[in-house]
């Protein structure tokens, strides 16, 4: 699995998150996908990073964002690939109202399979 194998697999795996290149966009309730970056782990594993960014109304109110989080957290537990929950936190970005969660994921790749 590869770069583009990866990215496909986590946007497959979530698949209401829209794809934005940046957090500014977010400008309504939802899930969305940011790709963070990798680490070359050796000369042919990298390890990814990704973030899904619940935007909502609350934290715990009807349909806040909470109860997504925990849904993301099971899918990821869940998911046949090897998609790693690592921790989630409070974000603000400008010009936003929402309540933001952001989602930190990995994935796994070795680019000689």
């Amino acid at each position: 699995m590869g770069y583009v194998d990866a990215f496909r697999a986590v946007e497959s795996t979530y698949t209401e998150a829209i794809v934005l290149a940046h957090g500014k966009d977010i400008n309504q309730s939802g899930v969305y996908l940011f790709f963070e970056g990798s680490v070359a782990n050796n000369a042919v594993q990298d390890t990814l990073s990704f973030t899904v960014v619940v935007a909502a109304n609350s934290y715990i109110g009807e349909n806040g964002a909470m109860a997504k989080v925990d849904e993301i957290r099971l899918t990821a537990l869940n998911c046949p690939f090897d998609i790693e929950f690592k921790r989630c936190r409070g974000v603000n970005f400008e010009n936003s109202s929402l309540y933001l969660v952001a989602c930190e994921l990995t994935i796994q790749i070795n680019i000689k399979d």
